[in-house]
């Protein structure tokens, strides 16, 4: 592999040249346009996720979908807004992403910080046989006595 040089004399280039460049498929004004902005997307990103390596990642696949999209710049803004942009809206899906997977749907009236204590939402000492406490999965086939106090739940359950 041979070092990666940018000239001097391109540290210079408007961003529409660089853009253009990009599009043309040139490496190296890719790369100057890195160097330009990294610094600015990743603390755009950071402020965001408050992540460090989330920050890098939303950075990254913002990299690669400007890389993409390059041949559609049409330079009513500036790079770096059109670039900003990007790396906001990565963050802000990614920040969505990460919300709903550690979001905790509390249906009975255990505290959420037991539930994770014990796992699976059983209290302690309620194995599989002989379970007795009201938080414990009904059977097949058995009658459902406590019913979650959501409104649209109790509807549903009144039926069994």
């Amino acid at each position: 592999m041979h070092p990666i040089s940018v000239k001097t004399a391109d540290k210079d280039l408007p961003d529409t040249e660089i853009a253009r460049r990009i599009a043309l498929g040139d490496r190296d004004a890719f790369q100057l346009l890195m160097r330009r902005y990294n610094q600015t997307l990743y603390r755009t990103a950071r402020s965001i996720l408050k992540d460090d390596a989330e920050a890098e990642d939303a950075v990254q696949e913002a990299y690669m979908l400007a890389y993409r999209a390059m041949g559609a710049f049409r330079g009513d803004a500036k790079l770096s807004t059109w670039l900003i942009r990007i790396v906001v809206n990565e963050a802000i899906a990614r920040s969505r992403k990460r919300s709903r997977r550690a979001e905790i749907i509390q249906l009975s009236g255990e505290p959420a910080e037991s539930r994770s204590r014990h796992g699976d939402g059983l209290r302690r000492g309620h194995g599989e046989e002989g379970a007795r406490g009201p938080d414990r999965l009904p059977r097949a086939g058995e009658r459902i006595g406590r019913v979650p106090q959501a409104p649209l739940i109790r509807r549903l359950f009144r039926s069994f």
